[in-house]
């Protein structure tokens, strides 16, 4: 059974009396495991070893750059027949703080950008439809006010006290004038 990332206990190992323990070992819950100091002095340079073969592998590797059949430059670890050897590849450390700041200000100018879209695309289809249905229902209020003032032989209108003053003929001439470039306004067009 593995203890703490260790090596499994052999087979056949069990409890042993302390004069048999050799150098080199150890137990771990009355448990004798083998090769326990040295992997304890030795992880570091473990580490160290494991670190050295996967970097040196990729620097070992060698970078070719070649141009395709479209004309795009490509790089690879694998030769092609015209590919070049690369001996250095210059490159510079990511500045996170600078990409999220552009790409935050990518976002903030493209919500300015939708906001004045939409200001200056003017009302929309549902505006629209509400403005004429709006114009249809002033039309027809305007038009029947018309006829009542064509037809009618007399109009008045009411006082503060709620009484009937009569229009002299001027005074109708004027309201079915009035009435009438309403019904021009909203019912034309």
């Amino acid at each position: 059974m593995p203890c703490h990332g260790l090596a499994p206990i052999p087979a056949g190992f069990g409890r042993l009396a302390p004069e048999n323990y050799k150098a080199g070992h150890a137990t771990i819950r009355g448990r004798l495991t083998a090769g326990l100091v040295i992997m304890k002095n030795s992880t570091p340079s473990l580490v160290f070893l494991v670190a050295m073969v996967v970097t040196g592998s990729a620097a070992a590797s060698e970078i070719y750059r070649w141009t395709d059949e479209n004309g795009n430059t490509q790089y690879g670890d694998r030769p092609t027949e015209d590919a070049v050897r690369v001996t250095a590849i210059s490159s510079r450390p990511t500045d996170n703080s600078r990409i999220i700041a552009a790409a935050d200000a990518r976002r903030k100018q493209q919500v300015e950008d939708a906001a004045i879209a939409a200001r200056n695309q003017g009302p929309s289809e549902k505006e629209l439809r509400a403005e004429a249905a709006e114009r249809a229902g002033k039309c027809d209020t305007y038009r029947g006010q018309l006829q009542k003032l064509i037809t009618s032989r007399r109009l008045y209108r009411e006082d503060d006290a709620g009484e009937r003053v009569y229009l002299a003929e001027e005074e109708m001439q004027a309201a079915r004038e009035k009435v009438q470039n309403r019904v021009e306004e909203y019912c034309s067009g």
